[in-house]
Order: C-alpha cells, then structure tokens, then sequence
C-alpha cells in the first residue's frame, strides 16, 4: 500500500525527468533498495530515489488556489536568459521597423512615379500623339472556333 511518503513508478519518472524504464533499471538493479510494498506494488522512497536521480523542479504550492507550482532550480540562470531574449526581440523589432518605413517610403515613390507617367500619357493623348488601338477587327481566341467567326 503506498502513503504519503512513497512513489509511485510514475510519480518518480516525472520528479525526476527521468522515463519509466530508466527508473525500473534501477530499482532492477538495486539502486533504489527495497521499492515494493507489502502487496508487492512499486512504493519509491523519494530520498532514495534523490540520491541516484536528482530532482528537476521544487514543488511549492501556490497560497492563493492551492495547486502546485514547479519552480526551477536556476530561477537566476533563466532569468538572465529571458532578459537577454528580450533584447535580441528589441533589436530585431527595431530592424523590422526600419525596414517597414524603408518599403512604405519606396512604395509610396512608385506611386508618385505611377500618377506621374499616367499624367504623361493622358497629355500625349490629349496633344493627339497617341490614339486610341481600334477593337472593331480584332477576334477572340474562341472566334475561330465558331462559324460568326470564320470568314
């Protein structure tokens, strides 16, 4: 029967980060010690169990909801790395912005060029240089197929 101070199989794997079987080896081996209880079920001394696999994150429970929270051991380590990821985003933020206002400040250009030739064209044609391409003779690709069309 296990109590409150014993593991289960499962319970071991995951304090540990550990997989199932590596724990089974283990306990196979006799590195855990005696880990059965009087029903022959797995029932894991969690001391035993930290000296041959240390334990990834302390439990600590939350006082206001009452579940559990992990906390990692390197809380100053992870912290630090954080920070240093938020600078790289700033940077990278930053370059993105520079490049937004670079293609908004050329597209902007071309649309300036774009009014400017279509200004161009409608002069030419307005002074009579260019007129307009007669659509009356031309046929369609289908045309050819149909008897109207055929001449």
């Amino acid at each position: 029967m296990k109590t409150n101070t014993t593991l289960t199989l499962t319970e071991a794997a995951k304090m540990t980060g550990r997989s199932r079987s590596t724990i089974w080896k283990a306990i196979d081996k006799g590195e855990l010690g005696d880990c059965k209880d009087e029903r022959g079920k797995i029932a894991i001394e969690p001391a035993c169990l930290f000296k041959v696999f240390p334990p990834i994150a302390e439990k600590t429970q939350n006082e206001t909801t009452g579940e559990q929270i992990e906390t990692p051991k390197k809380t100053e380590k992870t912290v630090s790395e954080l920070l240093e990821m938020v600078a790289d985003l700033r940077v990278k933020l930053a370059e993105m912005d520079t490049a937004r206002v670079k293609a908004e400040a050329e597209r902007d250009a071309e649309k300036r060029l774009m009014a400017e030739m279509e200004k161009r064209i409608l002069l030419l044609q307005h002074i009579g240089g260019i007129a307009e391409t007669p659509t009356e003779g031309r046929r369609g690709f289908w045309s050819m197929f149909s008897r109207k069309g055929a001449a």
